[in-house]
């Protein structure tokens, strides 16, 4: 555990991820109040959930490796809450992206994303190589039979390949790319 966040030597976010989900019902049940009662317009209760539910959820997102079994789960959790919000039951046969559309809340996924982005143009542009050698650390230990791992980095790397840190030297250029990395993130995972 460090500054609120579990780290883990062996890559594997999801323990992590399942804490933030627990913390942010938690958090979420705390405001219930706010959130779930019919007579706080909807911009208000956007406004808590974003700032206090969501910044619980995401607290640092941008050092996950998320699979897409994990991301399923956010999105399934962060769609349970929006639904609770708009008072919305699974019997009313309403549609998940109908809900999305209601409550006008940015997709967390793609929130992640963003901030996992810009964590990585960060660490390439640091002058540091401590940190970059932490964030593309591989253990050497033996690795056990089955699929590896993924790691932090590949996901950066299966949208710009291998030489990734030139390109994130360049701030304009990182930025103007980050779209891409967020579109091919949705369709391939």
């Amino acid at each position: 555990m460090y500054l609120g966040q579990l780290f883990s030597i062996n890559t594997d976010s999801e323990i992590e991820i399942k804490r933030r989900i627990s913390y942010a019902w938690s958090k979420f049940g705390e405001l219930r109040r706010y959130l779930q009662d019919q007579i706080y317009p909807l911009a208000l209760k956007k406004k808590i959930f974003q700032q206090c539910v969501v910044a619980v959820f995401m607290y640092g997102s941008e050092t996950w490796t998320v699979t897409k079994k994990m991301a399923k789960k956010l999105n399934a959790t962060h769609t349970a809450m929006e639904r609770k919000m708009l008072d919305v039951k699974w019997q009313d046969n309403i549609t998940n992206e109908t809900i999305k559309q209601k409550s006008k809340i940015p997709n967390l996924m793609d929130r992640i994303l963003r901030l996992k982005w810009k964590w990585a143009g960060h660490i390439a542009r640091m002058t540091d190589n401590w940190a970059k050698d932490l964030m593309m650390w591989h253990p050497s230990s033996k690795r056990k039979p089955g699929r590896p791992r993924k790691r932090w980095a590949e996901e950066i790397k299966k949208s710009h390949g291998n030489n990734w840190h030139n390109i994130a030297t360049d701030r304009e250029k990182w930025s103007s790319v980050e779209e891409a990395f967020i579109q091919q993130w949705r369709t391939t995972g």
